[in-house]
């Protein structure tokens, strides 16, 4: 009886023994042992673990030599890897291991098109076709339109290469600004070599503007400083050195004809009978008198006539009523403010005497009139500096027609308002150089208008580049 159980064990084990181990070659066969790394390469691929399913397809791989699929999803790794040459190898293998396998090729297509080998994409195309008369080319114009850009990309990548090595900054920084992301093997280089040529252009082109600086060539300096102004908008030392530079360099040759113009009719108008200004020192006395001297002089506008209002009398002399709102007018397009409202405006003289100005009275004021002629003259130009926040320096020099040869001159004539060079012989022939001498004035513009206030103005006199630098 014991011998019967004893056999019925050994049986049963050895039948366990049989099975087990059975089971046990099965799920190690070389095939068991391939699928479950191919299955663990998959999962570490779609899980962004890609040196992990590198390890996995290499397995499998090495388990199995010939197996198409591994090298198909090693590829995929590479491909995401951006190790191009690397995905180009373990796929034409695959084209080695079964000719007409078009999965590989359509991987060949996205490698190329990274790469921006045009020659390279048309070719497989041509396979795939070739493999498959009746496949439909057109799913990849995706990758062709992609292999185009960055073709395109990668020839700017080098000719801004060449151009950086030819020290040729601004081209460079071009080329190397269309180089696009999608260009994954040349774009983060692009971005740092563009940055490089940008700080070696703003260094020598700063050395050049010096140079020229130091030359008095002021024009050749600010046109550097705007070449790196445009690429560096906030450069500390260009912008210091533009603004420096505007205030000793002569922009007046480079107005055009109408803005000279427009500058000698406005400045015209301080010709006669003023020669040394401070805005931050006027009087409203000083502001009405300049108003009522180009009033008389005919230099000023000419005022309505006022009926109704007697004048008013001091000292045996006539003041005669004018609008004051059109007085105030004149004088506000001039120096830019108007006169505060007295009952008597007096003066302090150069000679010591303290006369009366004129009258201020319910809107008018009360001028004195006549009794000085009628004065002719041109105030004309040979500099003007940009000083900044649009206050200008010009330096001047006053044309009178006077002494018996403004008889024979037209008084109507709007010539003498042109600037000098586009005088006629007559009418440079009937002028005589007066004072010269320098204003400061501040240019704006309101409603698309221009218009301008006297801050400085003194005739015999000048400023130096040094000055103009130092001009706050």
């Amino acid at each position: 009886m014991k011998s019967s159980k004893k056999l019925v064990i050994i049986i049963a084990t050895a039948l366990i023994l049989i099975i087990g181990g059975g089971t046990v070659y099965a799920t190690n066969t070389p095939t068991a042992r391939a699928e479950r790394q191919l299955n663990l390469g998959n999962k570490y691929l779609q899980e962004g673990k890609y040196q992990e399913a590198i390890l996995a397809f290499e397995k499998v791989i090495q388990i199995d030599p010939k197996n198409i699929l591994a090298r198909l999803r090693l590829g995929n790794v590479y491909i995401a890897t951006n190790e191009l040459s690397k995905a180009e190898d373990v796929l034409k293998e695959v084209i080695n291991i079964e000719k007409s396998n078009i999965p590989a090729r359509e991987e060949l297509i996205k490698v190329y098109a990274k790469e921006g080998n045009l020659d390279a994409v048309d070719g497989v195309l041509k396979d795939i076709t070739d493999i498959d008369p009746k496949i439909n080319i057109s799913k990849y114009n995706n990758d062709l339109e992609s292999a185009k850009a960055i073709s395109i990309s990668k020839a700017s990548y080098n000719i801004g290469v060449k151009q950086m090595n030819d020290k040729q900054y601004l081209d460079a920084m071009n080329s190397f600004q269309k180089v696009i992301k999608e260009d994954t093997a040349r774009y983060s280089d692009a971005q740092v070599k563009s940055v490089d040529c940008k700080k070696a252009f703003v260094d020598s082109a700063l050395k050049k503007v010096k140079d020229f600086a130091s030359n008095k060539d002021y024009k050749a300096a600010l046109d550097y400083l705007e070449q790196i102004i445009k690429i560096d908008p906030n450069n500390p030392d260009a912008l210091k050195l533009k603004k420096d530079y505007l205030k000793v360099y002569n922009i007046y040759p480079i107005k055009t004809n109408e803005e000279k113009k427009e500058l000698i009719s406005y400045m015209t108008n301080f010709s006669q009978g003023f020669d040394n200004f401070d805005a931050n020192k006027a009087s409203d006395e000083e502001l009405l008198y300049f108003a009522i001297f180009n009033m008389n002089a005919y230099l000023g506008p000419s005022y309505s006539k006022v009926d109704g209002v007697p004048a008013k009398q001091k000292d045996g002399m006539p003041f005669t009523p004018v609008l004051a709102k059109e007085v105030d007018q004149y004088i506000k397009d001039m120096f830019g403010v108007i006169p505060n409202k007295k009952p008597e405006y007096t003066h302090l003289f150069n000679g010591g005497t303290t006369d009366t100005v004129g009258f201020y009275e319910n809107g008018y004021y009360f001028l004195e009139a006549g009794g000085r002629g009628a004065y002719l003259s041109s105030m004309q130009f040979d500099r003007m500096n940009d000083l900044g926040d649009g206050v200008m320096y010009v330096k001047f020099t006053i044309y009178d027609f006077i002494d018996g040869k403004i008889d024979d001159f037209s008084w109507d004539s709007v010539e003498r308002l042109d600037p000098i060079e586009k005088w006629s012989n007559q009418t440079k022939r009937y002028s005589e150089k007066g004072a010269s001498g320098y204003a400061i004035i501040r240019q704006v513009i309101v409603d698309g208008k221009t218009t301008r206030s006297l801050l400085r103005f003194k005739t015999g006199a000048k400023l130096s580049e040094q000055e103009l630098m130092n001009y706050k």
